[in-house]
């Protein structure tokens, strides 16, 4: 019997302590992943997958929120948005219960992209711009523009040349 507590007891501890390594190498991972998504998509998806289960494994809430905004953008760019858009929800409401509202926005964009792509502008354009309001909060400039940049072709989609541009001149 107490060999049984003793090993469990190290198996904890050894659990414990490398949970700061094991998000170490799910953050490399995730980094990895986003930075190849252009060129090596179903690399990146794979690595996303991946790094999802060791995050859900260490039970790391901002990790597992992370791997699945990072899947959405995979899944949104291979075009299975139904499954994007389950991850982003998933995403958001952890973000929500770990208080991470550049998290919120960084998923909602993710949804954003799927219905300004698709059929539903308008939604998208809701989306969008609950995402510039919180990246405005934050002074997050770099996605301040990315935001402009989707209203902007958005309204080209609606055939509004003057507000395109004028969203357009909003992301320089």
């Amino acid at each position: 019997i107490f060999g049984d507590i003793k090993s469990r007891e190290t198996i904890v501890n050894t659990s414990i302590k490398s949970a700061p390594e094991t998000i170490e190498k799910i953050n490399a991972m995730l980094d990895k992943a986003y930075s190849i998504r252009g060129s090596l998509i179903q690399n990146s998806k794979d690595i996303a997958k991946e790094a999802l289960l060791l995050s859900r494994e260490v039970d790391d809430k901002a990790s597992i929120s992370r791997a699945l905004s990072i899947l959405s953008l995979c899944l949104m760019i291979t075009g299975e948005c139904e499954e994007s858009i389950t991850c982003a929800e998933e995403a958001i409401n952890i973000y929500e219960e770990i208080g991470d509202e550049k998290g919120i926005a960084y998923a909602k964009y993710n949804i954003a992209g799927i219905y300004y792509k698709t059929d539903n502008p308008n939604i998208g354009l809701i989306f969008l711009k609950e995402c510039l309001e919180t990246y405005q909060q934050i002074d997050d400039f770099h996605n301040i523009s990315k935001v402009y940049k989707s209203i902007g072709t958005i309204f080209e989609y609606f055939d509004d040349q003057k507000s395109a541009i004028h969203a357009y001149e909003q992301s320089i």
